[in-house]
């Protein structure tokens, strides 16, 4: 079996962490550092489970799902006879979106239904198992010793997924001159709800034609990537709203309420602000 006995697999200078008869999976969201529980049984090499580690501890809020989990989805399919292991409590519906949208098939997916723990990504992972863990960077991730070697293979990511996703000969047509996506109402990972004050939103669309969009009503991510690629001027709430959305704009005015947060969050998470500067790269990004 090719993972037997295999430290680490390097693709595209992004490496893969091999361990076998994985238990459970634990994450130190401040340091990126894994903690691991095995199985005491040992492995039988003839029924082997291989699974593919997606998911990260914050996998219950979008942003972080998508900046620290499916990120590596460009990947997935680089590992023979690997299945996807997803987490289905909370069930989200954006994790199926993503997966349609890199054409990841129901069959290349085990959900574990487990109970959420915002401190484990994994636990009763099925035994007799060899894992493909992604080095995973957390959002939240704090410290600054290694943050320059990280941030290259990061950036690297973005750009390699933005570019799975979009072809570089996409067109931006700009027919949209206009376009508020409000925060998702359903879906939202509750220690961030708040009520959010879009009145300065409102007096900038005064007397112009925009639309409003509920994202919670997108059943192809294709289409909302569509929808913002043609949209000139961009407005939305600073977190997850902003940073997929804006992630996906190119050549956009894109208009963010929530400034102190937006402030406070870029000089503490320096791989925040890495996917900030990465937006910004190809958009006009104004703080309201």
């Amino acid at each position: 079996m090719e993972y037997v006995n295999k430290n680490t697999i390097v693709i595209d200078g992004v490496y893969f962490d091999i361990k076998e008869n994985i238990s459970s999976v634990s994450t130190d969201v401040h340091t990126s550092t894994k903690n691991y529980t095995f199985h005491n049984e040992s492995l039988n090499e003839t029924n082997l489970n291989i699974y593919f580690i997606l998911e990260t501890p914050h996998q219950a809020a979008f942003g972080h799902w998508v900046f620290e989990s499916a990120i590596f989805l460009p990947y997935f399919k680089s590992f023979k006879n690997a299945k996807l292991l997803v987490n289905k409590n909370p069930n989200k519906k954006y994790k199926r979106l993503f997966f349609e949208l890199l054409n990841i098939n129901n069959d290349d997916i085990i959900y574990l239904d487990n109970d959420y723990q915002e401190i484990m990504e994994y636990k009763n992972i099925p035994q007799n198992n060899i894992c493909i863990i992604p080095r995973h960077t957390c959002i939240c991730h704090t410290l600054k010793d290694d943050t320059e070697d990280r941030m290259i293979i990061y950036t690297n990511l973005l750009y390699n997924f933005k570019k799975t996703i979009i072809d570089s000969d996409y067109k931006y047509n700009k027919e949209i001159d206009h376009l508020l996506l409000p925060r998702n109402t359903v879906e939202n990972y509750a220690p961030n709800d708040c009520t959010i004050d879009y009145s300065n939103i409102y007096k900038m669309l005064e007397n112009k034609n925009y639309i409003t969009y509920n994202t919670i009503d997108t059943n192809d991510f294709k289409y909302q990537i569509d929808l913002i690629s043609k949209t000139k001027n961009i407005y939305l709430e600073f977190g997850s709203a902003f940073t997929v959305n804006g992630f996906f704009a190119k050549d956009s005015n894109i208009y963010i309420i929530n400034k102190n947060k937006y402030n406070a969050q870029t000089n503490n998470y320096p791989f925040l602000k890495c996917k900030i500067d990465f937006i910004k790269k190809d958009n006009n990004v104004i703080l309201l």
